[in-house]
């Protein structure tokens, strides 16, 4: 277990307020927990805020999907160990999204942090149940830290 604090890096072609985002970032850390219900614990996460083309590119490299997406999570350390994880996210999908759901496009780039974050702790997507499980877990979590329901802000608390 490390006996300091997570280490939270953001870097962004975007012109964002770094500092700001990373504090946003940090206030999601204390609620993160594992699909099992167990504490994580994050040693290190960089997150990188990149625009369509350099996401499009992280995206065929990694994936060998063409075109953009919203986040790429590539974890280094998962649990039980403290989590080490990279994560890029586009502020070009964040900005369309924002736009369409009417909210700031802020909020949109810490979901896509926070879904990172639950990939790494051990979070699937890749079927209707663990799809709706880790958007639920969204929700629950933006809601802890005084944030709000992003992915579906209109959907009724369990």
């Amino acid at each position: 277990m490390s006996d300091h604090p997570p280490r939270v890096e953001v870097v962004s072609q975007a012109g964002i307020d770094e500092r700001a985002f990373r504090e946003g970032v940090e206030r999601l850390l204390p609620h993160l927990l594992s699909p099992t219900g167990a504490p994580v614990t994050l040693e290190r996460a960089s997150v990188r805020i990149v625009k369509d083309p350099e996401m499009s590119r992280l995206h065929e490299r990694h994936s060998k999907i063409t075109g953009t997406t919203d986040v790429l999570t590539f974890v280094w350390v998962a649990p039980p160990a403290p989590i080490e994880v990279d994560i890029a996210i586009c502020i070009d999908e964040a900005s369309r999204r924002a736009a369409e759901f009417g909210h700031d496009c802020e909020r949109e780039l810490l979901l896509y942090a926070l879904h990172g974050l639950l990939h790494a702790a051990g979070f699937r997507d890749d079927d209707d149940a663990s799809h709706a499980q880790i958007h639920a877990e969204e929700d629950r979590i933006l809601k802890a830290a005084g944030i709000g329901a992003v992915y579906d802000p209109e959907r009724p608390s369990p």
